[in-house]
Protein backbone atom coordinates (compact mmCIF):
# COMPACT_ATOMS: atom_id res chain seq x y z
CA UNK A 1 0.00 0.00 0.00
CA UNK A 2 1.47 3.11 -0.94
CA UNK A 3 1.30 6.05 0.82
CA UNK A 4 2.07 9.41 0.60
CA UNK A 5 4.38 11.51 3.15
CA UNK A 6 3.85 15.46 3.32
CA UNK A 7 7.23 16.73 2.64
CA UNK A 8 8.57 20.29 4.06
CA UNK A 9 10.07 22.02 1.29
CA UNK A 10 11.66 24.99 3.50
CA UNK A 11 13.63 25.81 -0.14
CA UNK A 12 9.99 28.00 -1.07
CA UNK A 13 11.32 30.61 1.51
CA UNK A 14 14.19 31.61 -0.62
CA UNK A 15 11.74 32.22 -3.54
CA UNK A 16 10.05 35.61 -4.23
CA UNK A 17 7.05 33.97 -3.92
CA UNK A 18 7.91 33.11 -0.22
CA UNK A 19 9.49 36.04 0.77
CA UNK A 20 6.10 37.95 -0.34
CA UNK A 21 4.11 35.20 1.95
CA UNK A 22 5.88 36.12 5.25
CA UNK A 23 6.46 39.59 4.39
CA UNK A 24 2.44 40.03 3.85
CA UNK A 25 1.73 38.05 6.67
CA UNK A 26 4.09 39.76 9.28
CA UNK A 27 2.65 43.45 7.33
CA UNK A 28 -1.40 41.88 7.99
CA UNK A 29 -0.52 40.82 11.67
CA UNK A 30 0.91 44.46 12.22
CA UNK A 31 -2.20 45.86 10.96
CA UNK A 32 -4.32 43.75 13.19
CA UNK A 33 -2.78 44.04 16.40
CA UNK A 34 -2.32 48.02 15.45
CA UNK A 35 -6.24 48.44 14.30
CA UNK A 36 -7.30 46.01 17.58
CA UNK A 37 -5.63 48.13 20.15
CA UNK A 38 -7.05 51.01 18.87
CA UNK A 39 -10.60 50.89 20.23
CA UNK A 40 -13.80 50.10 18.01
CA UNK A 41 -15.34 51.81 15.60
CA UNK A 42 -17.24 50.50 11.96
CA UNK A 43 -13.92 51.66 9.99
CA UNK A 44 -11.59 49.48 12.57
CA UNK A 45 -14.09 46.53 12.32
CA UNK A 46 -14.15 47.17 8.13
CA UNK A 47 -10.49 46.96 8.38
CA UNK A 48 -9.99 43.73 10.56
CA UNK A 49 -12.15 41.98 8.71
CA UNK A 50 -9.98 42.52 5.33
CA UNK A 51 -6.92 42.00 7.69
CA UNK A 52 -8.04 38.54 9.31
CA UNK A 53 -8.98 37.19 5.78
CA UNK A 54 -5.92 38.33 4.00
CA UNK A 55 -3.76 36.51 6.87
CA UNK A 56 -5.72 33.31 7.06
CA UNK A 57 -5.76 33.11 2.96
CA UNK A 58 -1.98 33.65 2.89
CA UNK A 59 -1.30 31.83 5.95
CA UNK A 60 -3.37 28.48 4.21
CA UNK A 61 -1.41 29.31 0.94
CA UNK A 62 1.65 29.19 2.55
CA UNK A 63 1.26 25.87 4.78
CA UNK A 64 -0.15 24.32 0.98
CA UNK A 65 3.22 25.63 -0.55
CA UNK A 66 5.78 24.46 2.34
CA UNK A 67 4.05 20.83 3.03
CA UNK A 68 3.62 21.31 -1.02
CA UNK A 69 0.29 20.29 -0.85
CA UNK A 70 -0.64 22.37 -3.65
CA UNK A 71 1.53 20.17 -6.19
CA UNK A 72 -0.76 17.36 -5.26
CA UNK A 73 -3.94 18.69 -6.75
CA UNK A 74 -4.27 19.48 -10.30
CA UNK A 75 -5.78 23.47 -9.35
CA UNK A 76 -4.73 26.40 -11.25
CA UNK A 77 -2.98 28.08 -7.57
CA UNK A 78 -1.19 30.96 -9.59
CA UNK A 79 -4.42 31.99 -11.26
CA UNK A 80 -6.19 31.90 -7.68
CA UNK A 81 -3.18 33.78 -6.00
CA UNK A 82 -3.70 36.66 -8.73
CA UNK A 83 -7.03 36.65 -7.93
CA UNK A 84 -6.48 36.71 -4.08
CA UNK A 85 -3.48 39.34 -4.80
CA UNK A 86 -5.60 41.61 -6.70
CA UNK A 87 -8.71 41.35 -4.31
CA UNK A 88 -6.70 42.10 -1.48
CA UNK A 89 -5.51 44.86 -3.03
CA UNK A 90 -8.67 46.61 -3.81
CA UNK A 91 -9.77 45.53 -0.18
CA UNK A 92 -6.65 46.87 1.70
CA UNK A 93 -6.67 50.32 -0.29
CA UNK A 94 -10.51 51.07 0.46
CA UNK A 95 -10.54 49.63 4.39
CA UNK A 96 -6.55 51.71 4.62
CA UNK A 97 -8.12 54.60 3.63
CA UNK A 98 -10.92 54.42 5.59
CA UNK A 99 -9.00 54.08 9.11
CA UNK A 100 -6.25 56.65 8.15
CA UNK A 101 -9.10 58.97 8.10
CA UNK A 102 -9.57 58.31 12.35
CA UNK A 103 -7.29 60.75 13.95
CA UNK A 104 -6.00 57.71 16.17
CA UNK A 105 -2.38 56.60 16.43
CA UNK A 106 -3.17 53.06 16.52
CA UNK A 107 -5.72 53.65 13.45
CA UNK A 108 -3.01 55.55 11.72
CA UNK A 109 -0.38 52.66 11.91
CA UNK A 110 -2.79 50.16 11.14
CA UNK A 111 -3.19 52.32 7.91
CA UNK A 112 -0.27 52.73 6.88
CA UNK A 113 0.66 48.90 7.13
CA UNK A 114 -2.54 48.07 5.00
CA UNK A 115 -0.47 50.27 2.33
CA UNK A 116 2.48 48.40 3.09
CA UNK A 117 0.66 45.08 2.63
CA UNK A 118 -0.95 46.81 -0.96
CA UNK A 119 2.89 46.90 -2.44
CA UNK A 120 3.42 43.52 -0.86
CA UNK A 121 0.54 41.71 -2.16
CA UNK A 122 0.79 43.65 -5.40
CA UNK A 123 4.42 42.70 -6.18
CA UNK A 124 3.59 39.28 -5.16
CA UNK A 125 0.47 39.71 -8.01
CA UNK A 126 2.55 41.21 -11.12
CA UNK A 127 4.90 38.20 -9.85
CA UNK A 128 2.17 35.92 -11.04
CA UNK A 129 0.87 37.70 -13.51
CA UNK A 130 4.90 37.40 -15.23
CA UNK A 131 4.78 33.81 -14.49
CA UNK A 132 1.47 32.95 -15.38
CA UNK A 133 2.11 34.94 -19.13
CA UNK A 134 5.67 34.57 -19.22
CA UNK A 135 6.29 31.17 -18.19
Amino acid sequence: MATDNLVLGFDYFTTLSGIAKIAEEIANFAGIISVAVGGTSPRGHAFLVCAFFAFIATACLLIFYVTQLASKFDIPWYKIELFLCGLLVAFYIIVSSLVLIVPAPAYMAGGIFGFIAVVIYGIDGLHKIKNIYYG
